[in-house]
């Protein structure tokens, strides 16, 4: 497996990331031009997607077996 985590921790992590992301994002809109803002945007955008795809591979997994 690729994650071994349980399915409630890999939801959890992924909308921390999505989440995240987001905020880095607006952070990096926020400073505009300013130096540096184009790396919040990237690594906000990247974070995120991180994330998303931790909800796909969360979809795709069996339910726990609690």
């Amino acid at each position: 497996r690729v994650l071994k985590m349980r399915n409630k921790a890999l939801e959890a992590w992924a909308w921390v990331l999505i989440y995240g992301g987001l905020l880095l994002v607006m952070l990096g809109i926020y400073l505009g031009a300013a130096e540096g803002a184009g790396v919040f945007k990237l690594l906000g955008g990247i974070t995120s997607a991180v994330g998303a795809l931790m909800i796909v591979i969360r979809s795709r997994r069996p339910p726990d077996g609690d």
